[in-house]
């Protein structure tokens, strides 16, 4: 079962995971856990994918519709520390026009600012 770990900051989150989304129940975890901070007032999010190695194609459809939530309710999901297999998944899926992978949390944060 994933572990989700929140920091905040001044104006932003960082949602870091550890573990993987094959099960039904840890997706439905992350799409729960991914609405909620959407609809929060502080809703600009970086999700740390520092300790997360694999990802099946309904947890990639999670992160499409949260990233579509975020966007709706005036909010930003940006993803970082992605593994180069994961790297790959986002690239043959075309997903990386739709989300920019951040090499850190960092980077991800200039984004923010």
């Amino acid at each position: 079962m994933p572990i989700f770990n929140i920091e905040e900051k001044d104006n932003y989150l960082i949602l870091n995971i550890v573990g993987d989304f094959v099960a039904i129940e840890d997706i439905d975890l992350l799409r729960n856990k991914l609405k909620q901070l959407a609809k929060e007032e502080k809703n600009k999010v970086i999700l740390n994918l520092k300790e997360v190695s694999y990802l099946n194609s309904t947890a990639l459809g999670v992160l499409l519709s949260a990233n579509a939530l975020f966007e709706r309710n005036g909010g930003k999901l940006l993803i970082c520390n992605v593994n180069d297999y994961l790297k790959n998944i986002f690239s043959i899926t075309k997903l990386t026009f739709i989300f920019t992978l951040y090499s850190s949390i960092e980077e991800a944060a200039k984004k923010l600012s």
